[in-house]
């Protein structure tokens, strides 16, 4: 979860806090309505005792920019979308949303860490038919390994 750098939050408390004094801006942007990133800030609301309003997106991009230029206060998604933005001081992740901190962003405690006893995280599947080969399962198996890898650095 991230704010805009205009947002004046540290961390999670600082965040509630500047919600609850300006509930007109309690607003959050996730990638799609139903998703991942969208149920978690529902949870992160109910933990928080906020009532926050839902903009849902098309993808990340545009939510991204809006984030970025200071017309969405905060945003829910996958921590690797937010990390070189996060890098850059143009956004501010405040927490993540793993059981333990995620490799690509340790400076960012998680949202147990912060005092909300939540956590969550996703995860992806390939399918193959049935009748693949175990030499073609060996190598999609082989890739999706390597793309885990480098996903975790």
């Amino acid at each position: 979860m991230a704010v805009g750098a205009n947002v004046p939050a540290k961390n999670l408390k600082e965040l509630v806090d500047w919600l609850k004094a300006h509930a007109d801006q309690a607003a959050y942007g996730t990638p799609a309505a139903g998703s991942l990133p969208h149920f978690f800030a529902v949870l992160f609301a109910r933990h928080a005792g906020l009532e926050l309003r839902h903009v849902a997106y098309k993808g990340n991009p545009q939510a991204i920019t809006d984030l970025i230029g200071g017309h969405l206060p905060m945003f829910f998604t996958s921590t690797q979308d937010l990390v070189e933005a996060h890098k850059a001081g143009r956004v501010r992740v405040l927490a993540t949303s793993g059981r333990v901190r995620s490799p690509v962003l340790p400076d960012v405690p998680t949202f147990t860490e912060s005092g909300y006893g939540i956590h969550g995280e996703g995860w992806y599947g390939i399918y193959a038919p049935a009748r693949t080969s175990a030499e073609v399962v060996a190598q999609l198996n082989q890739a999706m390994g390597l793309i885990a890898s480098l996903r975790s650095q």
